[in-house]
């Protein structure tokens, strides 16, 4: 027994020295350099030890809402796992993620309508979008799990000693796989891909052991973001990461904000240069550069026009101030130096918000009198007021001072709408005189009832943005039925939040 008890002790002693021997390898080294030659992107780059990306999340929350990014409707398509090994929720994830990054801005209206790989086309079915004013999305998230490379890197060192019947043996191992993801946005009305507007990204997810703990590395505009999973989070929290990216970069290229300061890139940086460079010339080629800027010299307060995508003499004059601000020559052009200024200034504000509240009382008196109301004419482009039935309507709207508009649709069941603004115009600022044509180049159709119908238009112009004061019956989704009763309803709203300060003009259409 004793002569037994010594041959445990020296394979026991083996076996410790064996162990050491292993854990003197660095497997991980090893697995991290055969995986550089597989992964595109530097490994070299120091690695951001993150638990999540839930701060980026809201940091793009305020990003969207500094740039005035607004109720912009999207639908989610169900995010397949084509690997067919990849088990999880990953709609659920991504619909969380868009709502983490739009709860304080409102940026984006998700709809979550169906259940399959076919939403956009079923949507399009139930709603019955060949109606002027139904509730489609403007945008749809897209993609799939893409790529699961597993142990595309192994190293495992392992050993053992033989004493007569006794026998020890010792092992480690290491081994490192890639989950990619790829999402992108398209347009709903003609399923086409939104330039640029596309997330493709991968982790590498390395494993030491069996039933070790993992540490997963994400990469991104030459950043590379290191976590740790523990035994049960696994792949699945590896792919929440990679959605939660996503998200990041999706509504960042959609927005035209500078998403890569939630990610803490440096602007000055090649692949951000890069970025700002395709933004340029992806808006000129869409028209959509006049547009932007616009919008963002409004929220600026360096212009007061329309916001139509037309050049105009107080857009240039806005662009050239807005240079001056950034010590630029004094023109009226944008380009890329002007483009990188303007997203590299933070535009956030960190103040809190504070709502102000008046104690009621019916005995105080009026301290201050209303703001003076613009005076407003409503007018159909047409002779008379009676139109074949499905024939398009066109209007326009002219305020005799700078004003805010809102206008309604009432049709022949009694069914309300708000129209303007809408998601294709979120700004619904018009100059003193400028006449407003609706729909113009809007995305929607106002066409005339029924034969024998009669529908009613009815706009508002305030002297300021009363939005965020209306009703959430009277302000609610755009082309959707507002839960009010008549138009009166929308009237006495207005009449409250203005003090009876605003003006009115009505319309009515009615069909031969």
């Amino acid at each position: 027994m004793s002569g037994l008890r010594s041959v445990r002790l020296l394979a026991g002693a083996c076996a410790a020295a064996l162990l050491s021997a292993c854990a003197s390898t660095d497997f991980r080294q090893h697995v991290e350099t055969e995986a550089a030659e597989i992964r595109i992107g530097p490994q070299a780059r120091p690695v951001r030890t993150v638990t999540g990306f839930t701060d980026a999340l809201r940091c793009m929350d305020s990003m969207l809402a500094a740039y005035g990014v607004r109720d912009v409707p999207m639908l989610v398509e169900d995010v397949q796992d084509q690997t067919k090994k990849v088990s999880v929720g990953a709609r659920d994830m991504l619909i969380s993620a868009v709502h983490e990054a739009s709860a304080r801005s409102q940026a984006i209206r998700l709809i979550t309508f169906g259940v399959d790989v076919g939403n956009l086309a079923n949507f399009h079915a139930n709603a019955e979008s060949k109606k002027p004013y139904e509730n489609v999305p403007v945008y749809d998230i897209r993609g799939s799990i893409s790529q699961l490379d597993e142990g595309i890197s192994k190293k495992q060192a392992e050993g053992g000693v033989t004493f007569g019947p006794v026998g020890i043996g010792a092992a480690k191992t290491g081994d490192g796989s890639i989950i990619a993801l790829d999402l992108s946005v398209i347009s709903a009305g003609d399923y086409s891909l939104v330039p640029g507007v596309k997330a493709s990204n991968s982790v590498l997810i390395y494993k030491e052991g069996v039933g070790a703990d993992a540490d997963v590395e994400y990469k991104k505009l030459g950043l590379n973001f290191g976590m740790t999973l523990s035994r049960n989070e696994g792949k699945a929290q590896a792919v929440r990461g990679l959605i939660e990216l996503a998200v990041v970069e999706l509504l960042g290229k959609l927005a035209k904000v500078p998403y890569w300061t939630c990610l803490g890139a440096d602007p000055n940086s090649a692949e951000v240069r890069h970025e700002i460079t395709t933004w340029l010339y992806s808006m000129q080629a869409n028209d959509e550069l006049v547009g932007y800027f616009q919008r963002q010299l409004t929220m600026r307060g360096l212009y007061r026009g329309p916001i139509d995508g037309e050049n105009n003499e107080q857009f240039m004059d806005g662009l050239v101030r807005l240079r001056a601000q950034y010590g630029l020559s004094a023109e009226a052009v944008v380009d890329q130096e002007l483009l990188a200024a303007y997203l590299a200034t933070d535009h956030r504000t960190s103040a809190p918000l504070r709502v102000a509240f008046t104690r009621p009382s019916a005995e105080a008196p009026v301290t201050a009198a209303p703001a003076k109301a613009a005076e407003l004419r409503l007018e159909l482009v047409a002779q008379g007021t009676r139109f074949r039935p499905g024939e398009e309507v066109k209007l326009t709207a002219t305020p005799n001072a700078d004003a805010h508009l809102y206008c309604y649709l009432q049709d022949t069941g009694r069914k309300i709408v708000r129209f303007y603004p809408n998601r294709f115009a979120p700004n619904n600022r018009v100059a003193a005189n400028d006449a407003l044509v609706l729909p113009g180049k809007m995305r929607f159709q106002i066409t005339a009832p029924a034969r024998g119908g009669r529908e009613i238009v009815a706009c508002f112009a305030t002297a300021r943005d009363v939005a965020r004061q209306l009703p959430v019956e009277v302000y609610a989704t755009d082309f959707e039925p507002l839960n009010v009763a008549s138009l009166d309803e929308i009237h006495a709203a207005f009449s409250k939040v203005t003090r009876e300060s605003f003006a009115l003009g009505v319309v009515h259409v009615e069909s031969k």
